[in-house]
């Protein structure tokens, strides 16, 4: 074996994923989350995910992060700045 691992439901939320079952079904029926798979063939089968296919799916959604208006993102960002010198003194 070459390092993979897989994840189940809670080693999913472990990893960050936010989202409801239903919303990772439907997202994986549109697929844009990773499918899963059951282990065995049974109808109470857990369903897993292989863990480096869902890194690799936050990683992408992290780089592409749409700011939907840059200059009110700028203007919180000063904001938060302005607040982090007052709390340090600097101001």
């Amino acid at each position: 074996m070459d390092g993979k691992r897989v994840v189940n439901w809670k080693g999913i939320k472990a990893l960050g994923v936010v989202y409801s079952k239903t919303q990772i079904t439907r997202k994986e029926q549109a697929a844009t989350f990773p499918r899963s798979f059951k282990l065995d063939n049974y109808r109470n089968s857990p369903r897993v995910w292989w863990e480096h296919e869902v890194i690799k799916w936050l990683e992408d959604r992290a780089t592409t992060i749409v700011v939907p208006n840059e200059s009110a993102a700028a203007e919180v960002a000063v904001e938060l700045y302005r607040q982090w010198k007052k709390e340090q003194g600097l101001d």
